[in-house]
């Protein structure tokens, strides 16, 4: 009789035999760079308290950046004087390490410097793969200005230049507290995306803005690039948003430990070449046998 090359088996085992030898989580989709821009300005002292009381005026900023100047070296904080962004610098530090491992990052910051007034935004961290460590060790470094001003149009112009040579998905999340305090408006920005040609969508969590003004300006900014504004009056409102903002998928996750199952998968992969190997050659490659007559290679058995 005339067997057919079980080519369903086959296939299964060249695609274990691949995946485990050389796929990588960039395979899957387009890369991501991701740049945060964390307001370290004045304001960002007051106290955030999970209840979401109102802020309480200069007393609250005194109080608010003694106790982040006496913080121990390691970020540790004082849960009962937490400061908005001691909050900010906690959930955006669990929100990256969530992300798959490919995401580049960096993150700028603005207002921690009084000297610099409206020229004070900074690239601390360049986009790129960076380690949880590290990551940690400069979000920990960040301390706020008591006086320092809001230029959030100028670190939006400068972070257009943070993704330049880069290829991807290009978002920009912008943490702040406050309205712009520096000359600059959206046009500048739209005028630098222009300018430089990229594409990137800006996202703006508003931390406890109750203004309506405010919170117009920033969501024109947002939907101008296909972004989003949203609200967080909580530590808890806060995590949220940036979950929606970057979400996390199931495929990322499993994404994100695939490189500890990769000997795993080779092994399989190498077993079921082996097992397919023993199972194919005796039949496939001897496709008819007259009755009687035994392979010259093989066990005397009669086929049927």
């Amino acid at each position: 009789m005339t067997e057919k090359s079980p080519s369903g088996m086959a296939g299964l085992s060249l695609c274990l035999l691949l995946l485990g030898w050389g796929i990588t989580p960039n395979a899957y989709g387009e890369e991501t760079n991701i740049e945060y821009i964390l307001d370290a300005s004045g304001s960002m002292d007051a106290l955030y308290t999970p209840k979401d009381d109102p802020d309480r005026g200069i007393s609250d900023q005194i109080v608010g950046w003694f106790y982040e100047q006496t913080a121990a070296p390691e970020g540790e904080t004082y849960a009962a004087f937490s400061t908005k962004l001691q909050v900010a610098k906690r959930v955006l530090e669990e929100a990256i390490a969530r992300l798959p491992d490919d995401t580049r990052i960096g993150l700028r910051v603005l207002g921690a410097h009084v000297e610099r007034g409206c020229n004070d935004t900074q690239l601390i961290l360049p986009i790129g793969s960076h380690s949880p460590e590290e990551i940690g060790r400069v979000l920990n470094g960040i301390k706020t200005s008591p006086f320092g001003r809001t230029p959030i149009f100028l670190a939006l112009t400068e972070a257009m230049h943070d993704f330049e040579g880069l290829s991807g998905k290009n978002r920009i999340v912008v943490l702040t507290d406050a309205e712009a305090t520096c000359p600059g408006d959206l046009s500048d920005v739209l005028a630098e995306i222009r300018k430089t040609g990229i594409s990137v969508k800006i996202h703006v969590v508003g931390i406890k803005i109750t203004s309506d003004d405010v919170q117009e300006i920033l969501t024109s900014v947002a939907e101008s690039t296909g972004g989003s504004f949203q609200i967080a009056r909580t530590q808890q409102e806060l995590d949220i948003q940036l979950r929606k903002i970057t979400p996390v998928t199931l495929t990322d996750v499993i994404l994100k430990h695939l490189s500890t199952l990769l000997p795993l998968f080779f092994l399989l992969a190498v077993i079921a070449l082996f097992l397919l190997l023993v199972w194919v050659y005796p039949r496939f490659f001897v496709k008819t046998q007259p009755e009687g007559v035994y392979p010259k290679w093989g066990k005397k058995r009669r086929f049927s």
